[in-house]
């Protein structure tokens, strides 16, 4: 009974073993048929099916997820109190993390802001040690530096007369740079309105120059909620000085900037005014004073204003059509923003205006 059980089970042993062993060798030939069909060795075979989805998944998050180090970078940029701190965040981010999660949109941040930066402390020794400070290596570092040693070594050397002469030169520069400012300060924001992508999508997809001169350059503005959307309003002051019989006058333009945001943040309606913005504008180009500033003298002035921007009109080719009214008012259509313009001529003592506001849906025909 024992030698028939043994013998039984020396059977099913071999059997078994016997099935194993051309179980394996079934295998090893589909896996022989699959590796001469694919060209790769067995183990590169092996190690491409276990790792293809490990290294998928590494990349996506490495693609999704930025390191403790690149967000504490980057929330320094939108943390920072004020422009000196943000631009040199900007510029740390960027050195620290060249291809950092967040580096094109600090990219595109600093491209903008950084000229805007430079003007604005470029005007004194103690304002290009400020801009080398934040960007050492910034696209204006060398001139800032150029300007830095040329003010010091002025400082500690130089006769009187040199001295003198450079002095005058730098005032007469920056007289002809205050007045070019002056002049050209209600047509480039009208310039950048015109653009149809500041109207055809919300105000954060306005063109860059447009929101760089709304929200980074000085004084910030002052915006406030309302049941219709939002309201902004940003007070420019630009001072020059202009030729009179007497000598140089003085003068002060001003160009108070409203904008209305409907609830879905688009633009809806801008009016740019100032008093005797017109003649203002017309002293800063011509760098002489208006004398006497009566009906004529305004007129005279409007005309050359609206002149220079049906001229932007035409030179950034803007699909806009119109003509001046009886009562002196310009009105332009334009079709590729959907918006009319109106420049508008002030009375004495109050203020000229530009108006850019979307156009009413036209109405069908009956």
């Amino acid at each position: 009974m024992t030698s028939r059980a043994a013998t039984s089970r020396a059977v099913t042993s071999g059997a078994v073993t016997s099935g194993a062993a051309t179980s394996r060798a079934v295998h090893r030939g589909r896996m022989r048929r699959l590796r001469h069909a694919l060209g790769v060795p067995g183990a590169s075979l092996l190690c491409a099916f276990a790792l293809a989805p490990l290294t998928s998944a590494c990349h996506v998050a490495r693609a999704a997820i930025a390191t403790p180090s690149d967000y504490a970078a980057y929330r320094r940029v939108r943390l920072a109190r004020d422009l000196d701190g943000r631009v040199a965040a900007a510029f740390e981010y960027l050195e620290e993390h060249p291809e950092g999660r967040f580096s094109e949109r600090v990219k595109r941040y600093l491209t903008h802001a950084e000229p805007v930066y430079f003007a604005a402390r470029s005007r004194s020794a103690d304002g290009l040690e400020a801009y080398l400070a934040a960007l050492p290596r910034g696209p204006n570092a060398t001139l800032a530096s150029e300007k830095l040693a040329l003010e010091r070594a002025e400082a500690r050397h130089g006769d009187l007369a040199t001295r003198t002469a450079h002095a005058t030169m730098l005032r007469t520069e920056a007289e002809d740079a205050s007045r070019k400012a002056a002049a050209g300060l209600g047509l480039a924001w009208a310039r950048e309105l015109l653009a149809p992508e500041a109207w055809r999508s919300t105000f954060d997809a306005a063109p860059p120059k447009l929101l760089v001169r709304f929200r980074l350059s000085a004084p910030p503005p002052d915006c406030a909620r309302t049941d219709d959307g939002e309201t902004c309003n940003k007070s420019l002051v630009r001072r020059f000085t202009a030729r009179s019989p007497e000598g140089e006058s003085n003068r002060e333009l001003s160009l108070d900037a409203k904008i209305w945001l409907d609830r879905g943040y688009r633009l809806a309606r801008v009016e740019l005014s100032g008093v005797e913005l017109f003649v203002r504008t017309s002293e800063a180009g011509t760098g002489a004073t208006v004398t006497p500033v009566d009906a004529k003298a305004r007129a005279q002035a409007m005309r050359s204003y609206s002149e220079r921007l049906q001229a932007h009109v035409i030179e950034d080719d803007r699909l806009c059509s119109g003509s001046e009214g009886a009562d002196g008012v310009l009105t332009l259509a334009c079709e590729d923003s959907g918006i009319e313009v109106r420049v508008e001529p002030g009375a004495a003592g109050a203020p000229d205006r530009m108006v850019f506001a979307r156009r009413p849906p036209a109405t069908p025909a009956p």
